[in-house]
């Protein structure tokens, strides 16, 4: 913790950060953002960047919504991920998708996005 350094053990079974107290403010996130799920009910949107692990959750998504078109003979291995920006700010969000989720948390690096277009 000497120079709010996150020690070398801690990132082996984290994630990397640029200091300690960026490193701390996301644990906090994270379990916010989980204990939100838990206590309430599922989220409108999630904040992608905040799982361990995100390629699982959009794994599980995906599980998800073929199960929910098992009748239709769907199969995991045929899916196709949709992927759409949406005109919305995240915290105009209220209510989930009809299928899917929505995701925030995503950013582009050596580029911007025109929000206009």
């Amino acid at each position: 913790l000497y120079d709010s350094r996150v020690p070398t053990t801690w990132i082996r079974v984290s994630w990397s950060a640029p200091n300690m107290g960026v490193w701390f403010a996301d644990v906090v996130r994270r379990y916010e953002q989980l204990n939100e799920w838990l206590t309430h009910d599922r989220p409108s949107k999630y904040w992608l960047t905040g799982f361990f692990n995100p390629q699982g959750f959009l794994t599980s998504v995906r599980q998800e919504v073929c199960r929910a078109h098992a009748k239709d003979g769907w199969s995991l291995d045929e899916m196709e991920t949709k992927t759409e920006v949406q005109r919305q700010e995240k915290h105009e969000i209220d209510r989930p998708p009809s299928e899917g989720v929505y995701i925030y948390g995503l950013y582009l690096e050596g580029c911007s996005w025109d929000k206009t277009k």
